[in-house]
This record gives C-alpha cells, sequence and structure tokens, in this order.
C-alpha cells in the first residue's frame, strides 16, 4: 500500500515519557505487509517506558475512509457479544464507582457500550469521529452521539462520572492530548476506563521469536493489516506512565485474550492454531494476555 496516498508522516518521540532514546524491534511484519495489504512502518521501543510506536509516525489524511463501512470494519466482532462484554464491564464499572451516573464513550464506535449503559439506567452519551459510526448509534439505538473529536464536543469541566475509551487509543497519534481533555471534562474522583492491546504480551514476543528463526525482520507489533491502522503500542509500564502524567492514578491493569481468528484447516495451520492457543493459556497464567483493561481514578486536575 503507497505510504502517500493515505498517510502524513512525522518524527515523534514517546508520546508516554517524552523520551526520544529508542531500541529498533524490527518492521510491522507479516506476509500481508510486505505483499502490500498493509503499510511498512519501522517499529520502535523508548528505552525509558517500554512504549512501542512507528517511527516515522503515520497520520491518516482523512479517518473517514478508515472507518467507512460499519459492517465491514467490524466484521470479526459480532454486536451481540460486544453487548454482553459492555454488560459485564458496566456492572464492574459500577461496583468500583458505588453507583451509576453521567457516562461518556471516547470513540463510541456503534454505539453497543453505550445502548447497554443506557439500558442499565446510566446517563450515557458519546462522541465519536466517523460519520457513518455515529449516525449508525442514533438511528439503530437511540442514543445521544456526537460527531466530532472530543476537543470539539465543549463538554462542561468536571461533568462526567465516568469515561470509557474501548480499543481507541492504540489508534490515536497523539492519546496524551486526549487524556488531558478527559481529565478537564470528569469529575474529580472520577473512573477512567481503558483497553487497548498489550504489545508485550506472550503472543507477540513469541511472534517476534518465530519470524526471528525464520531470518525474518518482522514483528508482531502494531501488526493490524487494515486502516486505520495501530500506532501506538502500549505496555503496563507505558499507560501508567501516561496516566500518571495525565493526573490519574492507575486502580488496575488486568490482561486477558480474545477469541483467535486463525485458519483452522490444513496441517500447518492446525499446528500455528495450537501453539496459539496454547500460548494464550500460559499468558493469562503470567498476566501477559494480549490485552489490557486498565481502571484508573482522576486524582488531580
Amino acid at each position: 500500500m503507497s505510504r502517500d496516498n493515505i498517510f502524513n508522516w512525522f518524527e515523534q518521540n514517546c508520546c508516554c515519557c517524552k523520551n526520544d532514546n529508542y531500541t529498533i524491534l524490527g518492521y510491522r511484519g507479516g506476509e500481508a505487509h510486505v505483499s502490500g495489504k498493509g503499510v511498512k512502518c519501522l517499529i520502535v521501543r523508548c528505552s525509558n517506558c517500554g512504549h512501542v510506536y512507528p517511527r516515522p509516525m503515520p497520520v491518516l489524511i482523512d479517518t473517514n475512509q478508515a472507518y467507512k463501512n460499519t459492517d465491514e470494519y467490524f466484521v470479526s466482532n459480532d454486536a451481540e457479544e460486544i453487548k454482553e462484554e459492555c454488560t459485564k464491564l458496566l456492572v464492574q464499572i459500577e461496583k468500583r464507582y458505588g453507583t451509576k451516573g453521567r457516562l461518556l464513550d471516547v470513540g463510541s464506535g456503534r454505539g453497543e457500550l453505550l445502548y447497554v449503559a443506557k439500558q442499565l439506567g446510566w446517563f450515557a452519551e458519546g462522541v465519536e469521529t466517523s460519520e457513518e459510526f455515529a449516525a449508525h448509534s442514533r438511528v439503530k439505538y437511540g442514543i445521544s452521539v456526537q460527531n466530532c473529536k472530543l476537543h470539539a464536543a465543549r463538554y462542561d469541566a468536571e461533568s462526567f462520572d465516568v469515561i470509557t475509551l474501548r480499543m481507541v487509543v492504540e489508534h490515536l497519534n497523539e492519546p496524551d492530548d486526549i487524556l488531558e481533555e478527559i481529565n478537564r471534562v470528569l469529575k474529580h474522583n472520577g473512573l477512567l476506563w481503558i483497553s487497548m492491546p498489550n504489545e508485550m504480551s506472550l503472543y507477540n514476543r513469541m511472534g517476534n521469536l518465530y519470524f526471528k528463526l525464520q531470518g525474518k525482520n518482522w514483528v508482531t507489533q502494531l501488526s493490524p493489516t487494515f486502516a486505520p491502522y495501530h500506532v501506538q503500542g502500549f505496555t503496563k509500564k507505558s499507560i501508567k506512565v501516561m496516566l500518571s502524567a495525565s493526573g490519574f492514578e492507575v486502580e488496575q491493569v488486568i490482561t486477558f485474550n480474545e477469541k483467535i481468528l486463525l485458519p483452522r484447516s490444513g496441517i500447518k495451520e492446525c499446528v500455528v492454531r495450537g501453539a496459539a492457543l496454547a500460548i494464550n493459556r500460559v499468558a493469562l497464567l503470567a498476566g501477559m494476555g494480549t490485552f489490557m483493561n486498565v481502571f484508573a481514578r482522576k486524582v488531580r486536575g
């Protein structure tokens, strides 16, 4: 895929700790990337906090093109499964916060979390930069979603009890910027929940070893082949560093795995799938799952 058609490219330091020292991990890997379906990036790791990111940083010219079709983008995600996950999450959030209140979902996607929150008695609304996703949420679920970036929504200071970001921060070129605005609109002692990939998961580490044994300079970090791609690779340490700098105190980081989407046919595919399942089981026991749930409190404005 042409680097010039959909991206601008910028040199950028680590967004978590601002350090400019890094080690090179390799290139965004896999057959899909080198065959032109993905975009080739040099992937580096911050020498201070361990954050993983591309250098230079690709910045999408038109984000709406990346999120153009709700069904295509979420083809691997069943809406009912997501609603079940959101129900469990919101039960946890209410236990932690102590009561229901005003909830904001940043990057609300198709609106499943907002729909469930509304059904459970929360006053819930969202912001979503994709016109199609925002319209889908309003029409299908009848929920309040502003089609804009968070800053442009112009919410009053300390107006929300809980703010959620489900698989959003890994797509942002400047996630520290949005966390500052979240801090402004979240009440003191308000609860922030973020989910994201764990770029130093056991699955990624074993994938990198597999590539290395093949003599390839690929890495599994930041690996999705479809736009808008992942441009921030958080670790347990780097997300804590960023949240602390933005006025939050992390209460808990929980790693978890999602279902593995790998081919089931063929001997090689079955072996790879079996190995992936075994790695994920060990990863859960070791706290090195492929994704992270982060719960944090606003402790200063």
